[in-house]
């Protein structure tokens, strides 16, 4: 079991340590999309603000100086359905956002 195919179909969850949750990234664009190999296991993802991922203003982020998120893969397989992938290193998955 790997990506699915189309990249689109491929799904982004971010877990935030901060908040204890996970939160739904938005969706791959036809540009991630386009530089996106998911047979050789690669997708591109551009990552959104920490406001637009929250759906918050930015000020409310004010008193972080930093927010750690670990990011997985929910991958739709058309017979299994939805697979959630998990990085081998847990680093390669870290995403810290600084002020």
């Amino acid at each position: 079991m790997g990506l699915a195919d189309n990249p689109q179909s491929n799904s982004i969850v971010m877990y935030s340590h901060e908040f204890d949750m996970e939160i739904p990234a938005p969706r791959l664009t036809e540009d991630d999309a386009f530089g996106s190999f998911p047979l050789l296991g690669s997708i591109t993802y551009r990552l959104p603000s920490v406001a637009e991922l929250m759906g918050m203003p930015m000020a409310y982020f004010d008193k972080y100086q930093t927010m750690t998120f670990e990011m997985r893969i929910l991958a739709d397989d058309a017979d299994m359905g939805i697979m959630p992938m998990n990085c081998k290193n847990v680093a390669n998955c870290k995403v810290v956002y600084q002020k």
